[in-house]
């Protein structure tokens, strides 16, 4: 079973780029938006959208450390994991 919080990424520029949140998920409560870029993910800096769902892989009990920019600001967001099954 794959945890993840996003619908979609968008490599840009060799950055993660959150395309698309869905409304009702642990990532939208938590205040993740689209646009935003991860920065890192429970302390690792993720490279590739699929080394980025790795590091969100993980038990729905532990939520996930996320570092993230957006425009000019930084912010860390604590997101609940959630089950998810394509």
């Amino acid at each position: 079973v794959i945890s993840h919080i996003f619908e979609d990424y968008e490599p840009w520029f060799g950055e993660i780029r959150v395309r698309e949140v869905r409304e009702d998920s642990g990532a939208a409560r938590a205040g993740l938006r689209a646009g935003d870029v991860l920065l890192e993910i429970d302390g690792d800096a993720p490279r590739t959208a699929l080394q980025a769902l790795r590091l969100l892989a993980g038990s729905p009990s532990v939520p996930a450390v996320i570092w993230v920019r957006r425009g000019e600001r930084e912010a860390t967001l604590v997101v609940e994991r959630e089950v998810w099954l394509p």
